[in-house]
């Protein structure tokens, strides 16, 4: 038993352009969304299906209910390389696939052109495989000739069809050019394809009221105990069915139905409680959901909010500004228009340019210029307050001069105070007084 989740949906399909000369095979999570890729669309689409003569490309047909994204992968490289690959054996390989060999040496084989009938030749021979014959798949048509080419093809094959295959026509109208002329839109058949375990959301609902707490459940083929918790408990997916199994118990009740022909694991049996065919793969596929895809479940089960009209009644009065209890919308952006409730007369600070003059120092002279405008920009200051640090520049230039003023710049240091310098004092004598007076004791 795999311990991962069965993906909700993972198919192969075949495209065919409108010329019907050209096909593409390829695998996808969302048929819908790959298809309007291929079809110009947002970016992602093959290039292959790029060129615009062969558009709009169709979906003709699907293969999915793979058991994970890695076999349908599988499953996609064998069907586009159905030369080369091992799962379809070389005598039983239509004449265009032969394997050639030129000599003693092995070239690679190119992709031969194949057509419609060929390619579902190769599609009959891979769901035979011993590989893919242990999966429970369903092949989905969309197209009524290529469903008509199947069928003609299946009744003339030997033994027919092999067990475990679901074969359904669900015919999905072509493709049209969209109304701004640059895609084509996606048929509405596609779009209702269960993609997010939409499918599975009934029988999960229905497994967690049989297996809830306080429930208890006997194994309808062994009739011990059946506890979720200890052990994997699969559930019969039919609404009306209570009945629960083991997993071991009900793989060798399929397998014993199925016969001779039976594999490690079934492909479909019976309901020990009411006789239902049911798929392996349905079973499992709630089976892994439930164990192991809990992110998947709260997606899945969550509660999804309702947008509502913004529109009101002509007699009642729309307010400025939206109610968020009333919409329903708890995360609601801001309006566009809120910045018109600022008017420009409530300035709750004065202009940056004010600051920008104030930050630029003037002379000790216009110091009541600078404590007047401060008064009008902050609201009032002490009048007799004085610049306690002047700036650094005022040291290099009091070196250089004694009667500098104090320049403007943006670092404030502590400075010696103007009173305590006069004028004809000399804090250091000048160096060439050093120089003579060396030069003296000297001789």
């Amino acid at each position: 038993m795999q311990r991962e989740v069965i993906p909700a949906f993972y198919g192969c399909y075949l495209l065919r352009s409108a010329n019907r000369r050209s096909y593409y095979i390829g695998s996808t999570p969302n048929p819908a969304r790959r298809l309007a890729q291929h079809n110009g669309k947002g970016a992602g689409g093959a290039k292959h299906t790029s060129r615009q003569a062969s558009r709009p490309w169709e979906m003709v047909c699907i293969v999915h209910s793979f058991p994970s994204r890695v076999a349908a992968l599988q499953f996609e490289w064998a069907w586009q390389n159905a030369h080369v690959t091992r799962h379809i054996e070389r005598d039983a390989a239509p004449a265009d696939l032969q394997t050639k060999k030129s000599g003693s040496s092995r070239k690679k084989r190119a992709r031969p052109p194949m057509s419609l009938v060929a390619r579902l030749k190769n599609l009959m021979k891979l769901l035979g495989a011993p590989y893919f014959a242990r999966q429970s798949l369903h092949i989905q048509f969309f197209a009524e000739d290529v469903f008509a080419a199947w069928n003609k093809h299946v009744s003339k094959t030997e033994g027919g069809l092999r067990r475990g295959v679901q074969v359904s026509l669900t015919p999905a109208e072509l493709p049209t050019l969209s109304s701004d002329g640059k895609a084509y839109t996606v048929p509405s058949i596609l779009r209702q394809i269960p993609v997010a375990y939409e499918d599975c959301k009934a029988h999960v609902e229905k497994a967690r009221a049989v297996l809830g707490d306080g429930q208890t459940n006997t194994c309808g083929i062994c009739s011990k105990p059946a506890d979720a918790s200890r052990s994997m408990i699969l559930v019969c997916p039919v609404e009306n069915c209570q009945t629960v199994s083991h997993f071991g118990c009900l793989t060798e009740r399929f397998r014993d139905e199925e016969g001779p022909t039976a594999t490690v694991l079934p492909l479909e049996g019976t309901c020990p409680g009411c006789h239902t065919p049911t798929s392996w793969y349905t079973l499992t596929k709630e089976l892994t959901l439930r164990l192991y895809g809990h992110k998947d479940l709260d997606a899945l089960f969550k509660t999804k909010r309702r947008r509502k009209a913004n529109s009101k009644s002509e007699t009642e009065p729309q307010s400025a500004e939206p109610d968020s209890e009333k919409s329903g919308e708890e995360d609601e952006d801001l309006d566009e228009t809120w910045l018109q409730d600022v008017t420009d007369e409530e300035e709750e600070f004065p202009p940056i340019e004010k600051y920008d003059k104030l930050r630029q120092p003037k002379a000790a002279a216009s110091a009541s210029a600078v404590s007047t405008e401060l008064d009008t920009a902050i609201g009032g200051t002490d009048e007799e307050e004085e610049t306690e640090f002047p700036y650094i520049e005022t040291y290099g230039k009091m070196k250089r001069s004694k009667d500098a003023a104090t320049p403007a710049g943006p670092y404030p240091l502590r400075a010696p105070e103007p009173q305590d310098m006069h004028e004809g004092d000399e804090e250091f004598p000048p160096i060439e007084t050093y120089d003579r007076d060396t030069m003296n004791t000297t001789r």
